[in-house]
Formats: structure tokens, C-alpha cells, sequence
């Protein structure tokens, strides 16, 4: 049953509708939790939610037994998949402590468990036998699908696993994927963001990649490694790309932004009691900016990884957790981005405890408004030969399905008639892009240009998706008509548009509908609302929204015109066109709003934001102080980066400015326009680790380069500018344009 999804039993009561974890409700005890503070949470034994009858063996197992969790941030639930294995707990059943509702539930009932034949991996009803999962457990959130891979499985002796799986937690279904290049019992495994891939340290000694959108691995690098045991924990630095492996004694490290990391071994100081645990559980804490680990009790301690030095935080606490099982921790121990806390569980007879490390940013305390300078060799403008060594182009990343050059601006032809966003006269301006990470392609809505089904530019509901790596030719498919009833939003023209990955919807809000002026579309069959909406992917069809507007309504043509959504704390951003720097947040979990008044002198509106999920910023250009703005998530603050000096910005408010990001390269992509007609007369190019700009000049000739609307398809790597207007000194555009900056770092060019 290889490469197929496997159903799964849904006899367990489980407190969800529609395979979506509960919302939570009134405040909670969390928000109040202080730093080097533990919470005990009440009545949350594992042990309540076990299946009747039991599976052979020990129930215990599922934590004591050299097991481990991932966290889904996106239901906000620890997750333990199929933990049991060898001879001690054959049940492979999945569970989930939600923070919503502070409790376990139960998400798959067990396979009917065979006798313990020595490597089984699939079980007759194409799920995974139980293991002991170690480290080898992680959430991939660019596919929104929980990993395992390895371990002991369920049998007599206990034999190593070299099989990957993958859960997806709405539907509760399990999917076999393509077999790691080795098998192993102590298995690791650890995500990284920046290029969507799993490393996992096979017990071979290969540093081995799992791409889960191609399901192919590739082997990185070879160490001189037989770590079976005692077990060691995988945990990624998503800032610094270094996957450490920390535990028995030892701390090292590999850079995965090279294309084939080295072991590097590490001294550290001041944290025994977690260097020489075995299996400790290990978690990176973005606020803090530090690997955070726990082996049981109520001290935990952070590693510097600059300093190589750990810091012991002390609890506050009377009533802390117990000791850890002897056989480790390993997942058990995350951190949640919602809540600025960790979880950690050690035995499924003992509540759950949550901690806070670090302080959160109190509602309305002082936000900073900081300029950083683009000086000296903080701003650089590219040259064709860098310099840099080549890498090792043997390791390479897999080609994307869309192969295009780096660096380069490469064109594609636009349709003609009505075969898409049409070319005149406005040829696209205020249409807006997203994302479907789903299916894999570009999907366009909003904005004005000529429709079959109406004499008028203004305005359009119709909903068009593109497939970037179907040839030379990519071609728009309408996938919402003109008449989309029973209700569809009237006419949208500047708008956020957005893609909800969660519920596997676009939701559209104005701005500004030509409804607002009694423009509607002439359906008889569908009625059109002045409303925000939902554009449900499954059925092709509009639906309203659970939530109201924000304090100030939506804002009208100059209010705010773009936004981005979070999958994180599942929440949709805007910022909105006033003085006073606030950002307004749409909690989809809640459908309430809230805003962030974060004072300054700059005023964004028909400017793009564009959000780094990995990092917590959102970006958008700020032009009264002529600045890249960067606002985080977590700390409630806006950083402003100058722009580099060639940057020409637009004059008029109603003209827009456009960024991409590139969660590859994490790089922020600025073609710079000025005017609706989209001439591009530069890329401007801010790298978000270092902070630090590159500009490149556009190549001259014909076709100029020009758009009036961007997005970033992250499956095929690269950004897409479409449309432009006619407009100083161009003509109607004949192509639409792709640019790919690099393959990730560390990848060969």
C-alpha cells in the first residue's frame, strides 16, 4: 500500500468537528504564567483516552519507551504519532494534547495489532507499525503534515526502520512516503524552513534530505557515525541553518546551508545536565534566540550558540516536573510561537506542564521604531561574478519542476482575448496573487482590467489559477465565473487576498468593492455583497465569512489594500492606512479582531506586506521615511531598514508598491515600479538574516520588464510580475514575467 493514503478508523469519541481541534474560550491561565514559572495542567493523564480494548503490551510505552512528539502550530497540538514499538506497546494510534481545550484526545483508534513479526513496517491495513520513534518525528509545515521516520519497530528483536511516513492531522490519515536511504532504530530527524526539507542522521553515518513535495531523499554528506546507543536529539537552529545533535555526552553540528555540511563537534560549557542525557528534549526558541532544553525537573537551560555556552534558568515554581524517563525525553518538549511557552510530558500517568522562558511583549507597552542604515557594506549592488568558491554541485538540491536560471528575468507570453486577466487598458492593476500550496500554482482575483461578461474594466470577482511548470506556455484556467451565486463579493477591486492553508480557502476583504458605487456585476442568480468572503477551493464557490469588520470598517480605496495570513497563530495581518502604524489581526480561530497601534511617522497602504513565517516579521515599503519595514509578530515591533539609494519610489498614495518573499533564499524581492504601468527599473534584494541589500539593474530592450501585480510561487521556486498598464513610455504588454534569485543556500548555480 506504498504511496497512498491509508483510512483510518473513527470509532473514538473525539472532541473536534470536522477533524479541526477546538477553539479555546475566555482567557486563559497561560497568559498569566510568568517567567521560570511551570503550570501543572489539571486532569491531563494520557492514560484517560487509551483505547478499550488495549493493544498488546504496555500503554507506558508511548512515552517511557524511547519516544517522542512533534507540534503542529497550526491546531496548536503536541503531536504523538504510532510511539510504542519493540516488545513493548504494540497500539500504533495517534494522540494530541491541544492547547485549546488543555486536554489529550485521541485521534486514530489502533490497527488490529499482528503478532510481533520481526520488521513489519506496514501493517495489513496500510498504517504504520508502532516504534519507538526517538527523534525521528517532526511537522513539515510548508505540506501541513506531520514526519516519522525510523526507529524500533513493533517485533521481538526490536529491528531498525527504514520506512517515512507522513500524518495529516484534519483528515487523520497516514501516507506512506519513499524509504530513507538506511535504516535505523535511534532515529533523528529535524525540519528546516528555509528549504522545506527533513534532515535525518541515518545510524550509517549519511546526513540524508527528505523533500516531501518531490518524496525524494538525497544524500548530503557521510560521518564516521554508529550512534546507536545510547540516543541522541536532532534539533534545528532555523535562524542560523545548523542542525545539532546534542545528548550522551556530546554536542555537534551541521550547517545545511552548505551543500554538504561537515561534522562540526562543539565544547560547551554550563549545561551537563543536558549534554549528558540521553534523548534530552531540545527546542529552538525564536524570541530568545536560543536552543532550549529540558531533562526532566524544574530547571531548564539555554545554549548560546555564539558563546557555546548554556545558561541554567531556575524555576520559580513550588511544584515542578517530575524526573524524565531514563530511556529520554526526545520530542516531548516543544515550544509553542502562539503562546510563548513549552510544553513537556513524562509518563502518560502525569499531567502536562507548560513553561515560560522568556517574558511576552505586554499589550501596549513602547514599541521601538529603530532606522538601520544601508551604509557602507550594508548595501551592495551585484555584480555577475561573485567570487564565491563553486559548491559542490554533486549535492545539489533536486531541480524544481519549473527549470529557469538564476538570477535572470525570463519571459512567458501572455494569452490574448479573454483567456485570463486581460491586456487593455489596464491590463491587471490592482488584481492581487496567491499561493495555493495545496495544488501547487498561482491563483488571481480582484482588480481591473476587460471582462467577456461585462462592459466595464472595473472591478472582478473572477477567480483564475496558473501552473507555472505546465511548459513554455502557462495558461490561466477560470476556476469562480462571473456569476458565482448565490452570493459572490461585488466587484473587488483593491483588496487583501490571501490563502487560509488551514481550511483550504482564499479570503478576500476590501479595501474597496465597486459595489461601494452601485457597480454590480448584472447576475440574476447571484446577489453581490460589499462584504469580506471566503473562495472555498473544493467546490469553486463563495461563501461568507464567521466575522465581522475591525474597529475602523475595512478602510475604503486608500485603507488597506493588502494583507498576508499566518499559519502560525492562523491569523490574517494588514496594516492599515492611517498615521498611526497600526496592524490589524484577524485571529481565524477566534473571528475577532484586535489591532497593534505602533505609533511612527510612516502611513502604509497600497503597499504589499509580505510575511517570513520562519523568521516572525512581516515587510512591507514604508515611503514617507523612504525604508524597508520590517514588523514582528512575536516582539510587537517595527524595525525600518533604509532603502538602497537607487530606489526610485511612486508618487501619487493610490500607486502601489509590490514585494515577494522568498522563503528559499529568505530574501525579500522589491521590483521597483513607480507607476501603474509597472516598469520595473530595478530589483532590490534584502537578505532577512543578515540584513543586508543587494540591487541589480533590469535588463534594457524589448519586451521591457513590467507588472503591476507580484507574487511568489514557492513550489516552483520563483516570482511572478504579470500585467502593466499603459504608461510612461510603455506600451500594452505581450509577456509576463518570471525571476528565480537562487536554488537555496548552500545550492549550486
Amino acid at each position: 500500500m506504498s504511496g497512498r493514503a491509508a483510512g483510518v478508523l473513527a470509532s473514538v469519541c473525539l472532541i473536534a468537528i470536522a477533524g479541526v481541534l477546538p477553539a479555546a474560550q475566555g482567557e486563559s491561565p497561560l497568559d498569566r504564567l510568568q517567567p521560570g514559572e511551570w503550570y501543572e495542567v489539571p486532569n491531563s493523564q494520557l492514560r484517560a483516552v487509551l483505547p478499550n480494548p488495549k493493544p498488546p503490551g504496555d500503554p507506558g510505552s508511548i512515552m517511557a519507551a524511547w519516544s517522542g512528539a512533534t507540534y503542529d502550530p497550526v491546531r496548536d497540538a503536541l503531536i504523538l504519532p504510532a510511539n510504542g514499538g519493540h516488545e513493548d506497546y504494540g497500539g500504533n494510534e495517534v494522540y494530541a494534547f491541544s492547547l485549546a481545550s488543555l486536554s489529550w484526545q485521541r485521534l486514530t483508534d489502533p490497527s488490529p495489532a499482528p503478532l510481533p513479526v520481526q520488521g513489519q513496517e506496514e501493517l495489513p491495513d496500510g498504517r504504520p507499525a508502532s516504534r519507538h520513534t526517538y527523534s525521528g518525528i517532526a511537522f513539515l509545515s510548508n505540506v501541513d503534515k506531520v514526519f516519522i521516520t525510523g526507529g524500533a519497530l513493533w517485533s521481538e528483536a526490536g529491528g531498525g526502520s527504514k520506512g517515512a511516513w507522513t500524518f495529516d492531522v484534519p483528515s487523520r490519515t497516514w501516507q506512506r512516503r519513499a524509504d530513507a536511504p538506511g535504516s535505523q532504530v535511534t532515529a533523528m530527524a529535524a525540519y528546516d524552513p528555509a528549504s522545506g526539507l527533513v534532515f535525518s542522521l541515518i545510524q550509517n553515518g549519511t546526513l540524508a534530505a527528505y523533500d516531501p513535495i518531490k518524496n525524494k531523499w538525497s544524500e548530503r554528506t557521510s560521518i564516521n557515525w554508529a550512534g546507536f546507543d545510547p540516543a541522541r536529539t536532532m534539533v534545528m537552529d532555523p535562524v542560523r541553518r545548523r542542525l545539532f545533535v546534542i545528548g550522551a555526552g556530546i554536542v555537534f553540528s551541521f550547517d545545511v546551508s552548505r551543500s554538504s555540511p561537515g561534522r562540526q563537534d562543539m565544547d560547551t560549557t554550563g549545561g551537563e545536565p543536558i549534554v549528558r542525557a540521553q534523548g534530552p528534549g531540545l527546542a529552538y526558541d525564536p524570541v530568545a534566540d536560543r536552543i532550549v532544553g529540558w531533562a526532566g525537573g524544574g530547571d531548564v537551560y539555554s545554549l548560546d550558540v555564539k558563546a557555546r555556552k548554556w545558561t541554567r534558568h531556575p524555576t520559580v515554581s513550588a511544584r515542578v516536573p517530575g524526573p524524565a524517563p531514563r530511556q529520554g525525553t526526545f520530542g516531548r518538549w516543544q515550544y509553542i510561537p502562539s503562546k510563548n511557552l513549552f510544553i513537556g510530558v513524562n509518563d502518560i500517568d502525569e499531567n502536562v506542564w507548560l513553561y515560560r522562558l522568556a517574558p511576552a511583549a505586554p499589550a501596549g507597552s513602547p514599541r521601538s521604531d529603530r532606522r538601520t542604515g544601508c551604509t557602507g557594506g550594508d548595501c551592495i549592488q551585484l555584480v555577475a561574478d561573485t567570487g564565491a568558491a563553486a559548491p559542490d554541485e554533486s549535492k545539489e538540491r533536486p531541480a524544481e519542476a519549473l527549470d529557469i536560471p538564476d538570477r535572470t528575468w525570463v519571459s512567458r507570453p501572455l494569452g490574448t482575448g479573454y483567456g485570463g486577466p486581460g491586456l487593455y487598458p489596464y491590463a491587471s492593476k490592482h488584481t492581487r496573487l496567491l499561493y495555493d500550496s495545496k495544488r501547487g500554482r498561482m491563483v488571481l482575483t480582484g482588480g481591473d482590467y476587460s471582462k467577456r461578461e461585462i462592459d466595464s474594466d472595473n472591478g472582478g470577482h473572477l477567480v483564475w489559477s496558473m501552473d507555472l511548470a505546465s511548459g513554455p506556455t502557462p495558461k490561466w484556467t477560470l476556476i469562480g465565473p462571473w456569476c458565482n451565486g448565490p452570493e459572490q463579493p461585488g466587484r473587488p477591486d483593491t483588496v487583501v487576498w490571501v490563502y487560509d492553508s488551514r481550511r483550504d480557502q482564499g479570503v478576500i476583504m476590501p479595501g474597496f468593492y465597486f459595489i461601494f458605487e452601485k457597480e454590480e456585476s448584472g447576475c440574476s442568480d447571484a446577489r453581490d455583497l460589499p462584504d469580506p468572503m471566503l473562495f472555498d477551493f473544493a467546490t469553486g464557490k463563495w461563501k461568507r465569512v464567521p466575522f465581522g469588520p475591525p474597529r475602523g470598517g475595512y478602510g475604503g480605496d486608500l485603507g488597506s489594500s493588502f494583507g498576508v495570513y499566518d499559519p502560525v497563530s492562523d491569523s490574517i495581518y494588514r496594516f492599515r492606512g492611517n498615521d498611526y502604524n497600526t496592524v490589524e489581526i484577524l485571529s481565524l480561530k477566534t473571528n475577532r479582531w484586535s489591532e497593534d497601534r505602533l505609533g511612527g511617522d510612516s502611513s502604509l497602504n497600497r503597499d504589499q506586506s509580505v510575511i517570513d513565517v520562519q523568521g516572525r516579521n512581516i515587510y512591507a515599503i514604508s515611503r514617507r521615511p523612504r525604508g524597508l519595514l520590517r514588523y514582528s509578530i512575536p516582539k510587537q515591533r517595527v524595525d525600518i531598514f533604509d532603502l538602497p539609494p537607487q530606489v526610485r519610489l511612486p508618487e501619487g498614495e493610490d500607486l502601489e508598491t509590490y514585494l515577494a518573499f522568498d522563503p528559499i533564499n529568505r530574501v525579500v524581492l522589491f521590483p521597483n515600479t513607480t507607476d501603474n504601468g509597472g516598469r520595473v527599473h530595478s530589483l532590490s534584494i534584502f537578505h532577512v538574516d543578515t540584513r543586508k541589500w543587494e540591487w541589480e539593474p533590469t535588463p534594457a530592450g524589448s519586451p521591457l520588464v513590467q507588472g503591476n501585480v507580484v507574487g511568489f510561487d514557492v513550489g516552483n521556486n520563483v516570482m511572478l510580475l504579470y500585467g502593466g498598464k499603459t504608461g510612461e513610455g510603455v506600451g500594452v504588454p505581450t509577456v509576463f514575467w518570471l525571476y528565480r534569485y537562487g536554488r537555496g543556500p548552500g545550492a549550486g548555480r
